[in-house]
């Protein structure tokens, strides 16, 4: 079986939020380090994604450019500083969904979990 592209992920990640858009930048790079953590992301790419802790949170080189390579491919839109993805790619993220099923549900599942964590009150920026 093939390994989904770090794109690809993203893309799923930003499907199954919540109205189709997450904030941008270093939050952005908190949910898919915390998603990872959850679900491990590296295992299902077989590679690591080098996060690195700042002042201002974790952030990924490797993530950084996948986002911006979504963004230029005109599957991804920044505005507002958030992240949706555009009409143009909801026919790419369905096929995403149907080649790696089981972790589209993982994501969804880890997603969920952390909005029910927020909702109680605990701390998921």
């Amino acid at each position: 079986m093939a390994r989904p592209e770090l794109g690809e992920v993203v893309l799923l990640v930003i499907h199954y939020s919540e109205n189709e858009s997450l904030p941008a930048g270093p939050k952005f790079h908190k949910i898919v380090h915390d998603i990872n953590g959850l679900v491990n992301l590296e295992k299902h790419l077989g590679y690591d994604l080098h996060f690195r802790r700042f002042a201002s949170g974790v952030w990924s080189p490797r993530l950084a450019v996948a986002i911006m390579d979504e963004i230029g491919w005109g599957f991804l839109v920044h505005r507002n500083n958030r992240l949706m993805i555009s009409q143009d790619a909801e026919r790419v993220v369905h096929k995403y969904i149907r080649d790696y099923p089981d972790l589209a549900e993982k994501i969804n599942q880890a997603l969920q979990a952390m909005r029910e964590l927020k909702d109680k009150g605990g701390k998921n920026d």
